[in-house]
């Protein structure tokens, strides 16, 4: 090893010294083999203890540019020590510069070092102090969200997880959502509380939008007036940490490291988001059977979480987590929601429908009355048809069965697809078709296709004959269990006789 001169010596370089003059070479000859200076060879042998390499002291600096702009550079560095938001360096060496002092930037950023040092002695940082907590049975849960990522149907896809977990038994209720819009964070919280089977006495939240409308002084907070409705609803009371303090929920922070390294370690893969959920909750009830308690090391999470769900607060009716808004119906029928357009009854066309949108699900009501239905989707510029929907329009324009978007691969019943099939290769058939199915929202889907399959065994495939057997089958038979009261009962009863007709005839009453 050739050392050469600036270059610091490693303890090996060291050993070897030592070594070499335990084995009877001289200073003289370690010095030439290794290439050192007789005084460094010297030095390292005569060391009673070796500790650690021997490293270059800066030799004590006098800065005498910056004697008389001590007491100045002090008070800026306390200053900024005691700032929440530090200043560089740079900008203290500037406004040094400000004040007239005329040294180096590396002199000023030697003393700025060794007051730092000197404060910190003097007031020794609480930043990774913490106290622990202590929760009681039902007194508390913590909530938040965290972003993965799922392979749902081939397709990696960003998702948002909401996890709920009980402070005391640590026992987690985790549901992924496409994002995390109010809706979903009120759905989050009723599938957790149905899951625990009651509802903790406190909330403890981060201060996200969906949430806190306004952080005022201290820990008071402006809540969302839909958020305090739900916890109005299970009477928990909702707590918000410091901003930018997670410690503060250190369980819900802890868990979610764990579950990602844990549950999505590798990936979870489904053909949709319901498979993807369905698989989580498993992974979550096995893990919470096989893992000890934090602190009750003798029993596990789940046989904790047993002791303390008698003491949560039994479960309301359920919540109902919609939000609802007003949309205008198009003359297509289609209204637009997040982007994407929906059908609704071709009666409401034109009309201003409420909609309530749910984590899942969208429904769209007129004065009270279901117009119709959808699964939510988070795309864009999308349009969904029912052609339910649209079955009502062909009594008047049967040439929309042809060329109709909502009709473009419908689904139809055998029975009624086999008559579909025969009418459309005649003249005039796609007419009857279109004329048959605008009776469905009149009676109903099972109905026609019952009226279809009489017509087929029968062999009878005329649009009249299906018409009857679809309204005969509405007619209603007399009971044959009808029970007579006893005063009703004739006292004398009916008699097979013809000859009462024939004395009927010839004006003689019959006795």
């Amino acid at each position: 090893m050739i050392i050469g001169r600036g270059v610091m010596i490693v303890l090996e370089t060291i050993r070897k010294i030592r070594v070499k003059h335990r084995n009877g070479n001289s200073i003289r000859k370690i010095s030439r083999d290794l290439r050192m200076s007789r005084t460094t060879v010297r030095k390292f042998i005569n060391m009673e203890t070796i500790n650690e390499p021997p490293h270059y002291k800066r030799a004590v600096s006098h800065s005498p540019q910056s004697g008389d702009y001590l007491e100045k550079l002090k008070a800026l560095v306390v200053k900024n020590i005691n700032a929440r938001k530090k200043r560089e360096k740079r900008a203290l060496y500037e406004d040094l510069k400000q004040e007239g002092f005329k040294g180096s930037y590396a002199t000023a950023c030697r003393q700025i070092n060794k007051i730092e040092c000197c404060e910190k002695e003097i007031m020794p940082s609480l930043k990774n102090a913490y106290v622990p907590l202590h929760f009681e049975p039902g007194e508390a849960y913590q909530f938040d969200w965290s972003d993965e990522k799922v392979e749902i149907g081939g397709t990696i896809v960003n998702v948002k997880m909401a996890h709920v977990i009980l402070c005391q038994s640590g026992q987690e209720f985790v549901w992924i959502y496409e994002n995390e819009r109010q809706e979903m964070v009120l759905d989050a919280h009723v599938r957790a509380f149905e899951f625990f089977g009651g509802v903790p006495r406190r909330g403890i939240y981060d201060n996200m939008k969906t949430a806190v409308q306004k952080i005022l002084i201290g820990t008071d907070r402006k809540w969302n007036p839909r958020f305090e409705r739900m916890c109005a609803h299970y009477r928990v009371e909702p707590t918000a940490c410091t901003p930018a303090a997670g410690w503060e929920k250190g369980r819900v922070e802890r868990r979610i490291q764990l579950d990602q390294k844990r549950h999505l370690t590798p990936m979870l893969r489904g053909e949709d988001i319901s498979d993807i959920n369905a698989q989580l909750q498993s992974h979550i009830i096995t893990y919470s059977k096989n893992t000890p308690h934090a602190t009750l090391k003798e029993k596990t999470i789940e046989e904790v979480f047993q002791l303390e769900k008698p003491v949560l607060t039994p479960l309301p009716i359920k919540f109902d987590t919609g939000i609802c808004k007003e949309v205008r119906i198009s003359k297509t029928c289609l209204a637009m929601v997040d982007r994407n357009h929906y059908s609704v009854d071709c009666h409401y066309a034109s009309k201003i429908v409420q909609c309530r949108s749910y984590a899942d699900r969208l429904i769209f009501t007129y004065n009270g009355r279901h117009v119709g239905e959808h699964l939510r989707r988070f795309t864009r510029g999308e349009t969904y048809y029912n052609w339910y929907h649209y079955l009502s329009i062909l009594s008047r324009k049967p040439g929309a069965l042809r060329n109709g978007a909502p009709f473009m691969g419908m689904q139809l019943p055998d029975n009624l697809t086999a008559i579909r099939d025969h009418f459309e290769s005649q003249k005039g058939g796609p007419r009857v078709v279109a004329k048959l199915l605008s009776h469905i929202p009149q009676t109903s889907l099972d109905a026609v296709e019952d009226a279809c399959k009489k017509a087929i065994i029968a062999n009878t495939l005329n649009y009249d004959v299906i018409i009857n057997y679809l309204f005969r089958g509405n007619d209603t038979q007399p009971p044959t269990d009808l029970i007579v009261p006893e005063h009703l009962k004739p006292k004398i009863g009916p008699e097979v006789n013809c000859i009462r007709y024939d004395q009927l005839l010839k004006g003689v009453i019959a006795s």
